[in-house]
């Protein structure tokens, strides 16, 4: 009985130890997505995961689990995750709980923060947690969060899209052109209301969208649009055919080469990583590979219908005579194995998203370590940057440290896939602007607790044990499984879990709010500790039929005018046209609100209920106002449909 008890504990901590490890490629791997600060306006202080000391924040530095930023007074910054990009307002304290393939967990402490959402795949989700409450993003499209000081309220503005948001022992949702307002900590009175005219901040994040979607047009041609920091590159270089596909050309001087100008940093738990002063330094150097075509650099990606994995620098390495560091850009039929731990799944998911001129065949050899790699860049004059020691240690700037190497020498030099083992110091984590003057938020917001859905993974290992650990292994970095043991036993920030609920429907008051005006229709008050169910049937996540919000569903519909009649379907094939309109059809006036279903939905002409493909995928209309089309009528994709009540079957004919 004794061996049977401790053999389900060993099994159970088993299991425990494995749910704090990163599981998109195994225990072995680390993260396959970061962030990258894109964006500096003003003072932006970043205290880097396990250093609890506050640094200048660098532009194209990657951001993971445990970095916090902060901004000061009259300051913007800009993270970029791949599908979504944050923005974030004056005073505000932003960090991440989590961030891996399918979560971006965000801990926002106080201040003001925009968020627009490209793309949200399916399994995916982002979260952003709040003193007194846990918004999930359920599509795509533009938020607004804003956290007051003090921490007990918050303002959730869907400017497109979708959230749900949870606190106070319940849910509410958010649908589009909708603002609430949510004050309190244990029981939440909530506030909807019409979305005003955008504030300074969302005006900047619209315009910067506007200059990313001009961007998008040309890149996401060739490049993964998951891919982060690419919507820069076609402000600053061209892209051309090669031997190797289509390649971007940058806009430099004679004598530029790749992983030249920039300076090396020591961030976990991938160990070395290149930052560089470019502006559109970041995905260049983080995926895919270098050539030289044309007589000049350019930077080749992988193929774009892959999802591309992230690395911390896709270089060759080499050790001179004197002790110095080199490295060399990897090339497009050079296979990337990490200096770091990593399974053999892993390696080649980033080799095959980062370039078109491999195989699993040709991967799975490197990885074992069969074979030796010819490295065609070592033949090209000036591809390889060397330093001293010590610079590369101190993350001092690359360019200013140069090792002038003999040509002979580069002939006979040995190239190796193993980062150089030696033990990171303090400027090292920091990287070169340490020490510099910087910005510092307040001690009580650092240490905000706050409401989550997810349970956040445990903190990341301090830097001290990260050093002594790194030392005792002889310079060589750790494997992931060896750094959970090193972790602390307590997440990443403190939590409070916030239960799942069913939806609570707000309840709604005739008078009106202080600060509304006359022509504003009546906002929805609603308590947290008294919410109970409409008596009219309530869809979360769709707007009100009449488009008008703190009426109930029975107020009738204003008359619209009829659609365009629809173009025919092209008699040689195709995809139809996309049908424009002049008005919206005018529904029926029923007992009963309508159902609205997306097209393919089942529940259609034959009067059966629709029902959607998974628990809570609600349904909201694209933009505003939203368009009803009958459903014995063609739909374009993504428009809305109403139903009406299924047609009451005949009377029994007498025989």
């Amino acid at each position: 009985m004794f061996a049977v008890r401790r053999f389900w504990a060993l099994g159970v901590l088993a299991v425990l130890q494995s749910a704090a490890v990163p599981a998109a490629f195994g225990q072995q791997s680390p993260p396959g997505r970061v962030a990258r600060i894109s964006y500096i306006g003003g003072s932006v202080s970043l205290e880097p995961a396990g250093t609890r000391e506050w640094i200048a924040a660098e532009l194209n530095w990657p951001m993971t689990l445990g970095d916090r930023v902060w901004t000061d007074w009259e300051s913007r910054a800009e993270i970029e995750i791949g599908g979504a990009v944050i923005r974030l307002g004056s005073r505000t304290g932003l960090s991440f709980l989590n961030l891996t393939e399918r979560i971006a967990q965000m801990q926002l402490s106080a201040g003001t923060m925009v968020v627009h959402v490209r793309s949200l795949a399916g399994g995916e989700r982002d979260e952003i947690d709040t003193p007194n409450l846990a918004v999930e993003l359920e599509r795509s499209g533009t938020y607004a969060v804003h956290v007051s000081p003090s921490g007990d309220t918050t303002i959730v503005s869907v400017i497109h899209g979708a959230a749900i948001a949870a606190g106070g022992g319940q849910d509410f949702t958010i649908s589009a052109h909708q603002r609430a307002e949510f004050r309190g900590t244990n029981t939440l009175n909530v506030a909807y209301g019409a979305l005003g005219p955008p504030d300074a901040l969302e005006a900047w994040s619209a315009s910067r969208d506007r200059e990313e979607a001009q961007n998008a047009a040309g890149v996401t041609q060739y490049v993964s649009p998951d891919t982060v920091g690419i919507y820069d590159l076609d402000t600053y270089g061209s892209w051309q055919d090669t031997q190797w596909g289509y390649a971007w050309f940058p806009n430099v001087d004679t004598g530029w080469a790749p992983y030249r100008f920039g300076h090396w940093a020591w961030i976990f738990p991938w160990g070395w990583t290149w930052i560089d002063d470019e502006p559109w330094g970041f995905a260049p150097f983080h995926y895919g590979r270098w050539g030289v075509s044309h007589g000049a650099w350019c930077w080749v990606p992988g193929p774009p219908w892959e999802r591309p994995v992230y690395a911390p620098a896709l270089v060759a390495w080499m050790r001179g005579d004197r002790g110095d560091v080199g490295w060399l850009p990897l090339g497009p039929r050079n296979v990337y194995v990490p200096g770091y731990a990593a399974s053999e799944s892993y390696v080649r998911k980033v080799n095959l998203s980062d370039t078109r001129a491999l195989n699993a065949r040709l991967v799975a050899a490197a990885y074992r370590d069969r074979g030796r790699q010819s490295y065609g860049n070592s033949r090209i004059a000036g591809a390889v940057t060397s330093v001293p020691r010590a610079a590369f240690v101190q993350s001092e700037p690359a360019d200013a440290h140069l090792v002038v190497l003999a040509r002979r020498g580069l002939l006979s030099m040995r190239f190796s896939r193993r980062a150089p083992t030696l033990t990171p110091t303090r400027s090292s984590a920091f990287g070169a602007r340490y020490p510099q003057f910087r910005r510092t938020p307040p001690r009580q917001l650092t240490n905000r607790p706050v409401v989550a859905r997810l349970l956040p993974p445990r903190a990341p290992v301090s830097f001290v044990r990260q050093q002594a650990a790194i030392r005792a292994n002889g310079g060589r970095t750790l494997t992931v499984a060896q750094w959970a043991r090193l972790r602390p036993n307590m997440p990443a920030a403190v939590v409070r879990l916030a239960p799942a609920r069913p939806f609570a429907a707000p309840r709604f008051a005739r008078g009106r709010m202080r600060g509304e005006s006359p022509g504003q229709p009546p906002m929805a008050r609603h308590s947290g500790a008294r919410a109970e169910r409409p008596r009219w049937p309530q869809f979360p996540g769709d707007r009100w039929p009449n488009g008008v919000l703190g009426e109930p569903f029975t107020r009738p519909m204003p008359q619209r005018s009829a659609p365009r009649v629809e173009p025919s379907r092209p008699s040689g094939g195709g995809r139809m046209p996309r049908p424009t309109f002049r008005g919206h059809p005018a529904p029926p006036r029923l007992s009963r609100p309508p159902m609205y279903r997306p097209e393919g939905a089942r529940g259609g002409a034959s009067g059966r209920r629709a029902t959607f493909a998974y628990p809570g995928a609600y349904v909201v209309p694209s933009s505003p106002p939203p368009m009803y089309r009958p459903l014995n009528q063609a739909l374009a994709p993504g428009r809305m449909a109403y139903r009406s009540a299924p047609a009451a079957p005949p009377a029994p004919q007498p025989r």
